[in-house]
């Protein structure tokens, strides 16, 4: 009897040995937990391409454009359920592009190019950009917020100061590093911690440059020691270009830049990167603006209207001591601009400025061109020019402008027609001929039309895509030997697959040598103009 019962019990004990080691072979190793960043103070992390600087309770990362600038924890996330929190804020939150990183490319956006929170990487089907919010139902700008990323099974879901933003079944897989990109924004990180299987740190692979994604014709230079422009070219033989609130000084091509402070500590200001720069032919030096600082997004999406709040106003700034000091700060407008990215000086010496400002009770934009008469002391508003629609980015936006030979100014405006509007001025900019459609067949993007220093007329803009090519992927060239009656064949600068490469600036460093740099895609490189003359299609 005895031997039965110690039969029962060694049988019993073997039985709930074996229950426990497929319940632990079920639910994997025990989580561990670890905090990454403390009252913002770092205590095991990993940062790539970017130094983090220590503030008053937060760890400060600026961006420069790079998915490659990264902060992460030092460790990866292995198979399993996990939790990631975290406290941070963003400073320059619109069209930022600033990210939550999972794994070498799996990107949670804050606010994209297109304004609204995104997702991209293989981790999300391999979404490219794809919106899944508004930023401004979320977040504001500068003010910390709690975000959360949680794996249950093998559902992923996100979300910030504890509403959902967006949920998706990824599978139960290891996936790798994770952290923040600041790319355009000023990121400040509060708090970072984790709880899961966390395995040893591998460094993820990252895109060194950016650009390596883009793939630039034979013809163009990567050149990556460059800032976004516009540039001008200062007296002394310097050139100089700005950022968010500072101009940048280069006295050795580009290779370098300092810093001049454009703003005083107790101004408001933040500049975007859509911004227009010129130094007049008397030395005085103009920067128009939008000042991000005062952003507010706002769309009533049933009724696909602008609420009242929504506000993006517009500067015109100067200074007549080579960017030393600026002075005669002016409004131009107190709504909303979504861009300015182009200013000229005329033959009689008007600068014109083509402005945006959006129409509240129509819900669209129009193009409104800005005069000054006396070197940027003052600014005068012109006439609408309006084409129609509604939609956040409904109208007649983003002009670029130029004189032609005849005295005439043209203005080319996008729209999502197909083709860029066009306007025209035969007193300086003082009046504007009715809007129309132009015979540049483009899609919904900006172009830049520039006078060269040879007197060739050059246009570079993202036409309609050709075969296999999405929405802006295609950066071209056109030129222009007769003031556009007639162009060169499209000729290709860079493309971009899969992502955008437009908002373009171009300067001319020397005769017939041109620095293009774009806000999306983020391309740095110079060309010359021979090479693309010499090439008539």
């Amino acid at each position: 009897m005895a031997r039965c019962r110690w039969a029962l019990w060694l049988t019993t004990a073997l039985l709930a040995t074996l229950s426990a080691a497929v319940v632990a072979q079920d639910t994997g190793p025990a989580p561990q937990s670890r905090a990454f960043v403390q009252d913002g103070l770092p205590t095991a992390i990993q940062t790539i391409d970017g130094a983090w600087e220590q503030g008053e309770g937060y760890l400060e990362g600026k961006g420069a454009s790079s998915l490659a600038q990264r902060l992460l924890g030092d460790c990866s996330l292995g198979a399993g359920d996990f939790t990631i929190t975290a406290r941070l804020a963003l400073l320059g939150l619109a069209h930022s592009a600033a990210a939550f990183v999972i794994g070498d490319n799996g990107y949670f956006g804050f606010a994209g190019g297109h304004g609204k929170m995104f997702i991209t990487g293989p981790l999300y089907g391999d979404a490219q950009g794809t919106p899944v919010g508004e930023p401004t139902d979320f977040m504001t700008d500068g003010e910390p917020f709690d975000f959360r990323v949680a794996r249950s099974g093998d559902m992923l879901s996100i979300s910030i100061d504890g509403r959902p933003v967006y949920e998706h079944q990824v599978g139960s897989e290891a996936v790798g590093a994770f952290g923040f990109v600041p790319y355009r924004a000023t990121m400040r990180l509060y708090e970072l911690s984790a709880t899961g299987n966390l395995e040893p740190y591998k460094a993820p692979t990252v895109p060194r440059p950016e650009v390596s994604n883009i793939e630039l014709d034979p013809r163009v230079e990567e050149m990556p020691s460059l800032p976004l422009g516009p540039f001008v070219r200062l007296a002394d033989g310097a050139i100089m270009g700005v950022d968010d609130r500072d101009a940048l000084i280069s006295r050795d091509e580009g290779q370098t830049w300092e810093r001049r402070p454009i703003f005083t500590e107790e101004q408001k200001l933040r500049i975007r990167p859509e911004r227009a720069l010129l130094r007049t032919r008397s030395g005085t030096i103009i920067l128009a603006f939008i000042n991000q600082a005062d952003y507010r997004y706002s769309w009533d999406r049933e009724r696909n209207l602008p609420l009242p709040d929504m506000r993006l106003p517009s500067y015109a700034i100067r200074s007549v001591d080579e960017g030393q000091t600026w002075t005669d700060l002016t409004l131009l407008t107190d709504g909303w601009c979504g861009c300015l990215q182009s200013i000229i000086q005329t033959s009689n010496g008007n600068l014109v400025i083509p402005g945006q400002e959006l129409l509240y009770e129509e819900g669209r934009h129009v193009t409104m061109p800005y005069v000054s008469t006396d070197e940027g002391s003052s600014w005068q508003r012109t006439r609408y020019l309006d084409i129609g629609g509604q939609g956040d980015h409904a109208g007649a936006i983003e002009g670029t402008v130029v004189e032609l030979k005849d005295g005439r100014l043209w203005l080319l405006m996008r729209s999502a027609h197909g083709h860029f509007y066009e306007s025209y001025s035969s007193d300086q900019g003082l009046t504007w001929s009715d809007q129309a459609p132009s015979a540049i067949e483009s899609t919904s993007a900006p172009g830049k039309i520039k006078r060269l220093d040879s007197g060739r007329l050059a246009l570079f803009w993202n036409p309609i895509p050709s075969e296999g090519y999405r929405t802006r992927e295609e950066l071209c060239l056109i030129l222009s030997e007769d003031e556009g009656e007639s162009w060169t064949a499209p000729q290709l600068v860079a493309t971009n697959k899969g992502n955008r490469l437009s908002y373009i600036y171009v300067f001319e460093r020397a005769p017939g040598e041109l620095w293009i740099t774009t806000m999306q895609g983020g391309l740095r490189a110079v060309l010359k103009e021979s090479d693309y003359a010499a090439d008539d299609g």
